[in-house]
């Protein structure tokens, strides 16, 4: 008679660190790009004297 034998391996907890991490590094590129559409923006609209209010746009992400 033949045997089969089955090991089965939890990586679950690896995965959802994993996409965990994914989803950080998404809302800080998405952070990242609408401070730099904002201050392209207000640049291009001649908003800006000395560049404080430029230099004020910032983003921060908050975690749950």
């Amino acid at each position: 008679m033949t045997k089969i034998i089955v090991h089965i391996d939890d990586h679950s907890q690896e995965a959802l660190e994993a996409l965990q991490n994914a989803i950080d590094r998404a809302a800080m590129a998405i952070g990242e790009t609408a401070v730099k559409h904002a201050k392209d923006n207000i640049t291009a609209q001649g908003a800006v004297d000395t560049g404080r209010l430029r230099n004020s746009i910032t983003y921060m992400v908050q975690e749950k």
